[in-house]
């Protein structure tokens, strides 16, 4: 979301409630500790914020120790009790910089994702569909075949927002290709597919009229870019 507000309750989040627990092994000093997917879940959560971390942010160097420290750790008891601690966060580790992830620390995560890769071909465990979604992500971004795209490139917008019903739709793709709307509900049901045509770039009227006052989302995609925009209809 391009909503700054989230990002904001994200780090307060981490920053006065999951960082004040963390002891200095990486571990967290509560009920769950013993627990390594609760540490894998906090990863999970901690990384995609710090990655969207503005430049020189008040508390950057607090959470990049902090996830460090945490993945850190979990590698380390991964390898010394042969344990499954989980496959997420590993990819979602692998993703971070050399800024918080030293060299050394970067293989050894390297390694334990090939393990579980391996297996998920023997035995079908770790395979989910978020898990496999992630992987092919980070195995794009690895082969670079995944380009940065600027917000200048790929942009969608929708007005007036809220709205009774009828809205102008503005998308732009730096490519032109099949561009498909979805709409959802705020949980997550399928409410209409919309055919946007083989247009890059374009401006177009959407009537919601019939639509129940509320929120919805739209997910704007083409082969190789999405975008989600909030719609309010009231």
């Amino acid at each position: 979301t391009n909503d700054q507000s989230y990002l904001d309750r994200a780090i307060l989040n981490l920053r006065y409630s999951v960082y004040p627990g963390q002891l200095s092994n990486g571990r967290w000093l509560d009920g769950h500790n013993a627990n390594s997917r609760y540490q894998s879940i906090i990863i999970q959560n901690t990384v995609p914020t710090i990655e969207v971390l503005p430049a020189n942010h008040v508390y950057q160097g607090v959470l990049d120790t902090m996830v460090f420290k945490a993945i850190n750790n979990l590698v380390a008891y991964t390898y010394k009790c042969n344990s499954a601690t989980g496959f997420r966060w590993l990819l979602c580790a692998y993703g971070l910089n050399n800024a918080i992830l030293t060299v050394s620390l970067k293989d050894s995560i390297s390694r334990l994702i090939g393990r579980y890769i391996n297996q998920s071909a023997v035995n079908g465990k770790f395979l989910d569909v978020p898990t496999m979604g992630k992987y092919m992500e980070l195995l794009g971004v690895s082969l670079g075949t995944k380009k940065e795209i600027s917000e200048d490139e790929l942009k969608v917008r929708i007005y007036p927002n809220p709205s009774p019903g009828e809205v102008q739709l503005e998308y732009s793709f730096p490519t032109t290709e099949g561009v498909q709307g979805s709409i959802f509900d705020t949980k997550g049901k399928l409410i209409e597919n919309i055919d946007l045509g083989q247009r890059n770039k374009e401006t177009t009227t959407l009537d919601f009229s019939h639509y129940s006052p509320g929120i919805y989302f739209m997910l704007v995609k083409s082969l190789n870019h999405n975008r989600i925009v909030k719609i309010v209809i009231d």
